[in-house]
């Protein structure tokens, strides 16, 4: 929760008033180049630790929660609790690492930010509150679903953001992306109907 309301107050800017931040990454001209350039490693690299952190974290969950030994009955909501203060401090030192003027300029940034803007904190607070609840119902879920099974409902958010994404947002997809959409409800199907 912590971590969300930061790197959503961090990246977001107020209506009509320009951004300061630089963009962590090079335009779209500056990525022509010959052979692997830092920003194709840089995209490459996020895509295939996000891939990594993604499998690993339903197995890993589902494994803590099945497995025996002394930290069999451990309280969720401090995981879930421990989860975000770490994302927290990986998003402040990400701020004191992009901005120019060390950690007073990091300090002034977050003030205006989340504490001068108190509405559009709140306004990111309730998505943050939606994750936490999600996180939670994730153990819940990691203790009573089978590993495979729980990997291909954990993903059906990406479903469901497309959906509503469609809906509420009027965004198109292009056809592969309705291709993706369709072979994961077909992979959760297939796994439900085989239990």
């Amino acid at each position: 929760c912590g971590g969300a309301v930061v790197a959503g107050r961090f990246m977001a800017s107020a209506e009509g008033e320009e951004s300061e931040t630089q963009p962590l990454t090079p335009n779209r001209g500056e990525e022509r180049g010959a052979g692997w350039s830092e920003s194709s490693v840089l995209k490459y690299g996020s895509l295939g630790l996000v891939i990594v952190q993604n499998s690993s974290h339903v197995l890993l969950l589902r494994y803590s929660r099945v497995a025996g030994g002394e930290c069999e009955g451990y309280v969720t909501s401090v995981a879930v609790l421990f989860a975000e203060l770490l994302k927290l401090t990986f998003c402040c030192a990400t701020i004191l690492f992009c901005l120019e003027g060390g950690p007073c300029a990091t300090l002034a940034r977050l003030k205006t930010d989340i504490w001068d803007r108190k509405l559009d904190t709140l306004k990111v607070a309730v998505p943050a509150l939606c994750y936490t609840v999600q996180n939670n119902l994730q153990f819940i879920a990691a203790s009573h679903l089978e590993a495979a099974l729980l990997q291909l409902l954990y993903q059906t958010k990406t479903l469901s953001t497309a959906i509503f994404g469609v809906v509420i947002l009027s965004k198109s997809l292009r056809c592969n992306q309705w291709l993706a959409l369709c072979v994961l409800v077909a992979g959760v199907v297939t796994a439900q109907w085989s239990q």
